[in-house]
């Protein structure tokens, strides 16, 4: 076996340095929230997970959290649509637990009426 020898330069790859100033969109955290509710429960739906549990240690979270996450999901239609489109600096204002505390109302008509006077504060 012929063993051959020729010179190589080996030169320092420079990285692009990651701008301090770029960031993407800012997502509002009750957005955030409610998608990631609507992730975890498509993935039980599909069998890719078998429940809540799994799901938790999966993505690194205490079941208590996907619980609070996916209670997200028992909001009013009404309610889940504004928070997924309204522009983010409307939702700025709106902390995820008073959104937990309107899931627990079972009434979609009182969820309504406690969404209003949140989102009208705004």
């Amino acid at each position: 076996m012929k063993a051959y020898e020729f010179p190589v330069e080996m030169a320092k790859v420079q990285r692009p340095r990651r701008r301090a100033d770029v960031r993407g969109p800012v997502i509002p955290q009750v957005r955030r929230a409610l998608v990631l509710a609507y992730q975890i429960e498509a993935l039980i739906r599909e069998g890719k997970v078998p429940n809540h549990a799994t799901a938790a240690r999966w993505l690194g979270i205490s079941r208590g959290r996907v619980a609070q996450v996916c209670a997200l999901l028992l909001l009013a239609p009404e309610i889940q649509e504004a928070v997924l489109t309204a522009p983010p600096e409307r939702l700025a204002p709106v902390a995820e637990g008073d959104l937990r505390g309107i899931a627990l109302l079972p009434e979609w008509v009182e969820q309504r009426v406690r969404w209003t006077g949140i989102w009208s504060s705004g």
